[in-house]
């Protein structure tokens, strides 16, 4: 009785806890939405990642989804852009795509509460009539808009017109066809939209410009169908503005660069893996000083389940997503794995004791700032001290800076206040942060 108590106190300071304009932003809203939510800022952080769909109709989605989720909630971005395929799509009914697309929803709702999250539609969101009405229930009608945020433009477009409303070969690419809820088709739009401003500019579409799996374009459907499409694409891109490019589709980490732009292949979601692990597979030689010779070996397989070798260098077949960060006009991409972040509470967090201890660890070589971290504590007029420490050889602990920051206290149940924290988590290390009420 007092565990589902508890419960019952987390759900409910969870969804007091999340604003107004958290969760699913549907696509006819974005627009508005980010003009307010993005209003001044020089600085944000927004997550990408894409293709969480669950392997055949009516399956489940991946624990894996669950678990990205919840390591991006403890990141606290300003918003989330899932880059499409959420569901199977293909010989989904329309009962089973809604139920799909719910399901994924709810994972959102619960387990990112107070982050907005925009999405892009993907060939499985719109394989059938059926699915592609519960992707537009779900995310929205449009299925190519934009919206500003902070000094920036970003631009999501529909590279994945599903069949009967495109002409046959236009269904993977960047194409002047209509999706029934715009004046202008695409194309047209898009030279407008790139036009409305912005000193960035980012741009969302599943199909990648430059797949990972070669020789690219034309070969299936990984990828643009005419290298002549690929290239009108390209170039209508705004050289200088645009910053980078994010796509999905092929389940791998990948990144190439032309003329200053950025092409990102994110389709790291739970989705079964697209190639190799190391991208090429292969054995390394082993031969100084260089160590970098791969020779195939056909008792070595890095995770392909493709012929070796038909994977550029630099794709990695893992599971992740990309924190992308814009400081004023400086840009970084981090690559975050599953489980490089955790969080406990091996003390309070229950909305009655004074005083909860947090563990925060982060695996990777990288600082993580997490801004998501929270605490159920009881309510005090007088506020809460907070520090964060860590531990020396002989375990005594030391405080660290930067100093934790108490970004939001809300008001939970009765006599309970939820407390959104922000820490700096150095590269592998764990940290104890500890708050008190006063």
């Amino acid at each position: 009785m007092k565990k589902r108590a508890l419960l019952l106190a987390l759900v409910v300071a969870c969804s007091l806890f999340a604003p107004a304009d958290a969760g699913v932003i549907r696509s006819e809203k974005a627009d508005e939405w980010g003009g307010m939510a993005g209003l001044g800022k020089k600085s944000f952080r927004f997550v990408v990642f894409g293709d969480t769909q669950p392997l055949g109709p009516g399956r489940s989605l991946s624990p894996l989804v669950e678990r990205l989720l919840r390591e991006i909630s403890w990141l606290g971005p300003d918003f989330v852009i899932h880059l499409g395929d959420g569901i199977s799509g293909y010989g989904d009914s329309l009962e089973e795509a809604r139920q799909e697309f719910a399901a994924l929803k709810e994972k959102i709702d619960r387990l990112l509460p107070g982050i907005p999250v925009l999405a892009v539609p993907g060939n499985h969101d719109q394989a059938t009539p059926g699915a592609l009405a519960a992707y537009q229930e779900t995310f929205g009608s449009l299925l190519y808009y934009d919206f500003p945020y902070g000094s920036a433009r970003f631009v999501v477009l529909n590279g994945n017109f599903p069949a009967w409303m495109a002409p046959r070969g236009k269904d993977f690419g960047f194409f002047n066809l209509n999706d029934g809820m715009h004046v202008l088709p695409m194309a047209d739009w898009t030279r407008e939209a790139f036009s409305r401003g912005g000193k960035m500019l980012f741009v969302f579409l599943h199909t990648p410009p430059y797949p990972a799996y070669t020789p690219p374009p034309g070969n299936g459907t990984h990828g643009f169908l005419t290298q002549a499409n690929r290239d009108a694409f390209v170039a209508l891109l705004p050289k200088g503005r645009t910053k980078a490019v994010f796509s999905g589709h092929e389940h791998l980490f990948y990144v190439e660069e032309h003329e200053g732009i950025k092409f990102f292949t994110v389709g790291t979601g739970g989705g079964p893996l697209s190639g190799p692990v190391t991208g090429p597979a292969g054995v390394n030689a082993g031969i100084p000083p260089k160590f970098n010779i791969l020779k195939g070996d056909p008792e070595v397989d890095q995770g392909g389940g493709r012929p070796k070798g038909l994977f550029r260098s630099g794709a990695l077949g893992i599971f992740g997503f990309l924190l992308v960060k814009v400081e004023g006009d400086r840009l970084a991409y981090d690559f975050v794995v599953p489980f490089t972040l955790e969080v406990e509470y091996p003390e309070g967090n229950d909305g009655i004791s004074p005083r909860s201890r947090a563990v925060l660890e982060n695996r990777s070589r990288l600082t993580q700032v997490m801004k998501g971290v929270t605490f159920l504590m009881p309510a005090s007029p007088a506020g809460y001290s907070l520090k964060a420490t860590a531990r020396n050889g002989d375990r005594t602990a030391v405080e660290i800076g930067p100093a934790p920051e108490i970004l939001e206290a809300t008001p939970a149940a009765p006599g309970k206040t939820l407390v959104r924290v922000q820490a700096t988590v150095p590269p592998s290390m764990a940290i104890d942060l500890e708050i008190e009420a006063r």
